[in-house]
């Protein structure tokens, strides 16, 4: 399989990366409160380090810093996508 960039996208980069949803129409008030309570267990330095020696960097944030960041991850991947005609047989 071809790098990226041998495809023509050499400024593509491709990280794993996961994250916890709820179901549509939760409560705010709960979403809040799973990611306060992510937060915390991830600025633990026990947790930090274990993540970060696995190769990963323990990011928290809100429901709309994650919403961005997956709507950003949608255009990339739409783009390259294209770009590289990948298709479904």
């Amino acid at each position: 399989v071809p790098t990226t960039a041998e495809v023509g996208l050499p400024q593509v980069e491709a990280t794993a990366w996961f994250g916890l949803q709820a179901p549509a129409g939760a409560p705010e008030a709960v979403i809040r409160k799973i990611a306060a309570d992510c937060d915390t267990v991830l600025r633990q330095p026990a947790v930090a380090s274990l993540i970060r020696e696995q190769g990963g960097d323990p990011v928290g944030g809100t429901a709309a810093s994650f919403e961005a960041f997956i709507q950003s991850e949608i255009t990339k991947w739409s783009d390259v996508v294209t770009r590289a005609r990948i298709r479904v047989d």
